[in-house]
């Protein structure tokens, strides 16, 4: 398999497609851009027009090899208890527990989501309706 470092320097030359020396066959970019990507030298974003392309920077193992390693702390594991003790402290538990708490807590699960999609259908459907050019009187409970 080619390097194409090559065509690698001359597509970073130029950071828009604008730019791109005109004897330049539209093709041969394509070839050169699919067989990079092949190696995962560059990756795509976007979609037909809006598509970008972006150069991925090698990982340096030798930085990483410089790195210390880092471990657990056992004796802080060893010491959890399911079910007894906690990793948080009670403060930022009973604040989590307040966060993650509905209104009329008393109600089968999956109330609330049901609420907001039988919501989220009524507005799909009154606006599907107007884009159709109907003019019905909807009459429905605004939520505030």
């Amino acid at each position: 398999m080619q390097s194409h470092q090559a065509e690698e320097d001359a597509i970073t030359q130029y950071p828009d497609e604008q730019s791109l020396p005109s004897a330049l066959n539209r093709r041969t970019l394509q070839r050169w851009l699919n067989a990079l990507m092949a190696q995962h030298r560059i990756r795509r974003e976007g979609h037909a027009r809006a598509v970008n392309y972006w150069c991925i920077k090698p990982v340096d193992s030798a930085a990483q090899a410089m790195r210390q390693p880092v471990g657990y702390k056992r004796d802080f594991l060893d010491s959890y208890l399911p079910n007894e003790t906690a990793y948080q402290s009670q403060d930022i538990r009973d604040e989590l527990l307040l966060q993650g708490q509905v209104l009329g807590g008393h109600e089968p699960a999956g109330t609330y989501a049901r609420q907001l999609t039988d919501r989220l259908l009524i507005d799909l459907s009154r606006n599907s309706s107007r884009l159709e050019g109907n003019t019905l009187l909807w009459r429905l409970p605004t939520f505030k």
